[in-house]
């Protein structure tokens, strides 16, 4: 909420900046932050003071992630990197205005994952983004970047959620009290990795049973 109060303000003050580096562990909500931030700068609602409002045509299709104007960049499942094709082929689509008329975001998920050259490929876009454009990394270990990238980025952290927000955010799953416990404590301050297992009831027996293996000395 924090992170999120700060882009709030940011939008009010029409000091948005062009790039953006979100720095935490995986699975801590620097995507679900980006694409909050993406809906914020799209929302129709023309209220954002707490958030963008979900309901309209454009934070919807941000939702559904059919939004012409709002893409999330990853490493394709056959590849070991982000490919130099993909940040190619984004920089493209930025030369155009949005379709919407809000802003072109550009997400890059764990951006770590870009090679040398393709660092090094959106460095002018970095650099001269085009008007309306907003293009955020994010990446659980800001060292592996190029320093040049980091140098044009607003860097944003991320520390973990507290034991009692994971309790608060995974309450809708309707877990049995015990398990809704259990999920928060072996999350270790990770809220993806709370809903994940809160979402699949096996993901728990799983751990359980790797809990009750290792108690028995199983693992020795």
């Amino acid at each position: 909420q924090k992170q999120i109060s700060m882009l709030i303000s940011a939008i009010k003050r029409n000091r948005v900046g062009s790039s953006y580096l979100f720095v935490g562990q995986a699975g801590i909500g620097k995507k679900l932050v980006a694409v909050e931030f993406a809906k914020m700068l799209n929302c129709r609602s023309g209220d954002i003071t707490k958030g963008s409002c979900g309901e309209c045509l454009s934070c919807k299709k941000i939702e559904l992630k059919t939004h012409p104007d709002v893409m999330i960049i990853s490493k394709e499942e056959e590849k070991t990197s982000i490919a130099i094709d993909q940040l190619r082929e984004m920089i493209k689509g930025l030369q155009l205005a949005p379709v919407m008329g809000g802003y072109n975001v550009r997400i890059i998920d764990d951006a770590h994952l870009m090679q040398k050259d393709a660092a090094n490929c959106i460095l002018k876009i970095l650099e001269e983004p085009p008007k309306n454009t907003v293009i955020i990394l994010l990446t659980p270990v800001p060292g592996s970047l190029p320093l040049t990238i980091i140098s044009r980025c607003a860097v944003i952290y991320f520390s973990v959620v507290t034991y009692d927000e994971i309790i608060r955010r995974i309450k809708e799953y309707n877990l049995p009290p015990d398990e809704t416990e259990f999920v928060a404590s072996v999350a270790m301050g990770s809220l993806g990795k709370a809903v994940e297992m809160a979402k699949d009831t096996e993901i728990i027996s799983e751990y359980k049973n790797i809990i009750t293996d290792f108690k028995d000395g199983k693992f020795t």
